[in-house]
């Protein structure tokens, strides 16, 4: 059986993580996000993500637009390993 394994791209910029990560987000989650903070981790990076959230049930109780901000981990191949919802905000509500 012939394995074949990726390097780490430890070259990797925060431009390549912020791509990946939107990507990611259009591709599976099929949100727009929109990456607010990027900081190298000694296995990746750890991204922080502000992604529209749209729901049948927020329009037609009148609630504004909500956005949740995401917590990304991501690897040194540009895999997303994890991510979690943090927050959930009306977008009225930011400063």
């Amino acid at each position: 059986m012939n394995k074949q394994t990726t390097a780490p791209l430890s070259k990797a910029t925060a431009t390549d993580v912020v791509t990946a990560t939107v990507v990611f987000f259009e591709a599976v989650l099929e949100k727009k996000a929109r990456v607010i903070e990027v900081s190298k981790t000694g296995d990746g990076w750890l991204v922080v993500v502000e992604a529209v959230e749209e729901s049948d049930y927020m329009r037609r109780f009148g609630r504004g637009e909500m956005l949740g901000i995401y917590e990304v981990k991501v690897d040194l191949n540009l895999n997303v390993i994890s991510y979690r919802r943090k927050e959930l905000k009306e977008r009225s509500a930011l400063g």
